[in-house]
């Protein structure tokens, strides 16, 4: 990382911006959605277990 950087503090707040991404990602994370993401980045019908009236 520090060759990226060209510095070591540069490499410090690169690894403190990964982390902070990668704990925001696990905030959002939803399993019960995960399916219908993917669905919806394949283009197919999102199911979401309810029928339309």
């Amino acid at each position: 990382m520090r060759d990226l950087t060209g510095s070591f503090e540069g490499a410090w707040w690169a690894l403190m911006a990964l982390v902070a991404i990668m704990l925001l990602m696990v905030v959002r994370l939803d399993p019960r959605r995960y399916a219908d993401h993917l669905r919806n980045a394949l283009d197919e019908p999102v199911i979401t277990g309810r029928e339309a009236a």
